[in-house]
């Protein structure tokens, strides 16, 4: 009995961190930085009209699932919130980097893009790193 219990509270843990990466996500690329983000995909005023956003629940599930696959791979690695920090380190960011060196973008869209993908990518993993372990 004790394993279902403890698979339950995994997948309550995972299922908690990829829904607090989704609202992370919605502050980040909105309020925060939704018309920097949007200089920086060229995306214009066509993005957000009724038609665009109807089919905009498949990418938001897509991206769930991402989620949900990112933070069940980090549990593995993940014993004190700071382990996530570490993954986002010598994974996330270089990989980011890396993307804004060779992604044929003048420099400034292209570190843009870096910055604001790489502080949500680290926010949420202390978001993730807080809700593996505290859970």
């Amino acid at each position: 009995m004790a394993i279902y219990g403890t698979l339950y509270h995994m997948t309550t843990t995972i299922l908690l961190a990829a829904v607090a990466s989704m609202i992370v996500g919605a502050i980040w690329y909105g309020p925060l930085f939704g018309k920097k983000w949007m200089w920086v995909i060229g995306a214009g005023e066509g993005c957000t009209t009724p038609e665009a956003k109807k089919g905009m629940w498949k990418a938001y599930l897509i991206q769930f699932i991402l989620a949900v696959f990112e933070v069940w791979v980090l549990a593995m690695f993940v014993e004190v919130w700071t382990d996530a920090l570490i993954v986002w380190a010598g994974f996330i960011f270089p990989t980011l980097a890396g993307t804004a060196l060779w992604n044929g973008e003048d420099a400034k869209k292209g570190w843009t893009r870096f910055g604001i993908q790489a502080g949500y990518q680290f926010v949420i993993f202390v978001v993730f790193g807080l809700v593996l372990v505290w859970m």
